[in-house]
């Protein structure tokens, strides 16, 4: 081999799905950067040994969490802590609705769903509503 020349054999592919999908992605963007796999691969080692080399892992020193601040926020990451918290939607009072309406919503399994479709559907059974004849007309 002529001097400066390293060469390593491995294999890229071990048969796994998410393997086939790791090379057609690289080799996706080693096409839109027009580089041929050695750059690409050599590229892509150099950026892993920069940010783990000499100190292991960027992660930040088990010392720092017990700090206020340990990492600067972005100006976005600020201004979303910023902002008040989504209030939560209010959940009807199914109980004070007519057994028309009840029925209007339970007919229409896109309407209620989860939790709100079990309630309305207790709320119907103890007005003496037979949920199973209802069933039986949705199919």
């Amino acid at each position: 081999m002529p001097p400066g020349r390293i060469f390593f054999g491995f294999h890229l592919y071990t048969g796994k799905e998410e393997d086939q999908l790791l090379f057609d992605g690289m080799e996706t963007l080693r096409g839109k950067d027009r580089k041929n796999r050695s750059e690409f691969i050599r590229f892509a080692l150099a950026e892993y040994v920069g940010r783990h080399l000499p100190s292991g892992n960027p992660q930040l020193d088990i010392r720092v969490y017990g700090q206020v601040d340990p990492v600067p926020l972005s100006e976005a990451a600020k201004e979303k802590l910023a902002a008040p918290p989504p209030q939560p939607k209010a959940t009807p009072n199914y109980a004070e609705m007519t057994t028309e309406q009840l029925l209007e919503m339970y007919r229409h399994p896109w309407k209620l769903q989860g939790f709100d479709r079990q309630m309305v559907g207790h709320i119907l059974k103890k007005r003496g509503i037979d949920l199973e004849k209802i069933k039986g007309d949705l199919r």
